[in-house]
């Protein structure tokens, strides 16, 4: 695995955590939990849009260097 492939792989198993503890904290406030729950499902998935934006530019930074 090269490592360009072990980055979007590591990236990809971070984003989907950020966005299942996003949802999670989400479904734990509306069943009636503290506001603070509401902003770290928030923080969440700020986190996981963050990484996919990060993921964009590690891409093409990768393409324009020719890092395979």
């Amino acid at each position: 695995m090269t490592l360009r492939w072990f980055h979007m792989v590591f990236l990809l198993i971070v984003m989907i955590g950020a966005d299942m503890f996003g949802a999670y904290a989400f479904y734990h406030y509306g069943r009636g939990g503290e506001p603070m729950i509401l902003a770290l499902g928030a923080s969440g998935l700020v986190a996981g849009l963050g990484l996919a934006a990060y993921v964009a530019w590690l891409v093409k930074k990768l393409d324009v260097a020719d890092i395979h």
